[in-house]
């Protein structure tokens, strides 16, 4: 039951966004249930507190103890937003890369492409970032990000100058969500307040 109870008193703690108590906790419940999922939280913690050199560590102490984990592909990913935020774009670019080939049955792809396509675009890299958000709503068309992603690639072809392109996949974009009038409003509101 004590264990249950660290477990649940981080949650408790992280919830209430007191990231510190999240991790004192946490650790009590790792050094008596050692869990690749707690270091993640524990990561999680840390970066939510802004405490990036803290976080780090508890991501490669997942990696490297739990070598086989599912819970690798979000530290990896985690750790490539926290370089993203210190501005270490070359790097997050390598790590996402990484774990698309690596871990590409994850769940979380969408989301790493996303990021991939995102930091491209901040580059102006607007050929590899069309590419990609492309690859997300063609090979996840089901995922959250489809949407967003359909209309990130239409910008990418307009800033390119492919107005012909740019045209068809806003089209497609306009056909395939207006029909649902929830969605629409979603990615309308979503583009407008995003990429204003």
């Amino acid at each position: 039951r004590i264990t249950d109870a660290y477990y649940y008193a981080g949650w408790a703690a992280f919830t209430s966004k007191k990231w510190g108590e999240a991790v004192q906790f946490w650790e009590k419940y790792h050094g008596l249930k050692p869990d690749a999922g707690i270091l993640l939280h524990i990561g999680d913690a840390y970066y939510n507190a802004g405490s990036f050199k803290e976080a780090e560590i508890a991501y490669e102490k997942l990696i490297s103890i739990y070598p086989g984990s599912e819970k690798i592909p979000q530290a990896l990913y985690s750790l490539a937003l926290m370089e993203r935020k210190e501005g270490k774009l070359k790097i997050a670019e390598k790590r996402l890369g990484l774990i698309v080939k690596e871990h590409s049955s994850s769940k979380i792809i969408p989301d790493v492409l996303f990021t991939l396509a995102e930091i491209y675009d901040g580059l102006k890299k607007y050929d590899q970032s069309g590419l990609v958000f492309a690859r997300i709503f063609t090979e996840y068309a089901s995922s959250k990000l489809a949407p967003d992603a359909l209309y990130r690639a239409a910008r990418a072809s307009y800033k390119q100058g492919q107005y012909s392109s740019s045209r068809k996949l806003y089209r497609r974009l306009i056909e395939k969500y207006r029909k649902n009038r929830s969605e629409e409003r979603r990615v309308g509101k979503e583009c407008r307040s995003r990429w204003s």
